[in-house]
């Protein structure tokens, strides 16, 4: 076996099995996962930036403490406040307390003396909307109508997410002969694509049997409909490196590279996967 596949497998393992397990344990645990993920990748995504030819230097400090604040209304107040319980005054002082911290970034940006003030502000706010909303969205995900923690709603969604990936390795290395979108991903092939989508929906399958919420039929559509936005996810993220010519965003997780190449499917599939579960609770 390549030795390369098999660094990449033992780390899946082993990460893999701590992930799950931390996902299962409790809600707070899993917020503290999510939250040590989103600062990883933030810091990824400003090494990325600051790579470029031209580099953009986000007010780092600030942007790491807006997205905790909205990583933290995301997953907070759907379970710990309940929606049901919730007044409108609630969601009026958790949104002006986000345009304070907005605007003390926006205030900051003035006093940094940087040679590309817009672009920091923008690559601020990309950093937020790319990372923090998504892995809030995941958590308030877990929760059911009665602001109970459901764990498997988040396992799940990264079971689709890993079949996904490795129904598109398999079938790409075995079967991959036109390539899907050679200037952004190379190794990506439309062979490699469709198997991704038929092992995510497959995996629908088991999804109705364990969560239900959902006919089979549904849930083989999520699952296709997740490898689609995970596959777009990937290519995102790769569009980001090429432009800094850099390979990896990281090498924290070996035979991975960083937390955004890892999670980079992920990020936006969750919004995908949020409102779909919404959508079937209402």
């Amino acid at each position: 076996m390549d030795r390369n596949l098999q660094l990449r497998i033992l780390t899946a393992l082993t990460l893999g099995l701590g992930f799950v397990g931390a996902i299962y344990f409790s809600v707070y645990a899993a917020i503290v996962l999510f939250a040590i993920i989103l600062i990883l990748g933030l810091f990824e995504l400003f090494k990325i930036v600051r790579a470029y030819n031209e580099p953009v230097k986000p007010n780092r400090i600030l942007t790491i403490w807006l997205a905790l604040v909205v990583y933290g209304i995301l997953a907070v107040l759907p379970g710990f406040l309940r929606l049901d319980m919730l007044f409108p005054r609630d969601y009026f002082l958790a949104l002006g307390l986000l345009f304070v911290f907005i605007l003390v970034l926006f205030v900051a940006e003035l006093f940094r003396n940087q040679t590309k003030p817009l672009e920091n502000l923008a690559f601020s706010l990309f950093g937020i909307a790319y990372l923090a909303i998504p892995l809030g969205l995941i958590i308030s995900a877990s929760f059911d109508s009665d602001g109970n923690y459901q764990p498997w709603y988040i396992l799940f969604f990264f079971f689709f997410m890993w079949a996904s990936d490795t129904g598109a390795y398999f079938a790409g290395r075995f079967f991959g002969k036109r390539k899907l979108f050679e200037r952004l991903s190379p190794k990506k092939t439309v062979e490699g694509f469709i198997g991704g989508m038929v092992a995510s929906g497959l995996l629908g399958v088991a999804a109705f049997s364990h969560l239900g919420k959902f006919g089979v039929i549904e849930w083989i559509g999520i699952g296709v409909l997740l490898s689609i936005t995970g596959t777009a996810g990937d290519l995102f993220e790769s569009m980001l490196k090429r432009q800094a010519g850099v390979k990896d965003s990281g090498n924290i997780l070996p035979g991975h590279g960083g937390i955004l190449d890892r999670f980079d499917s992920a990020l936006l599939s969750a919004p995908v996967y949020w409102i779909l579960l919404y959508l079937g609770t209402s």
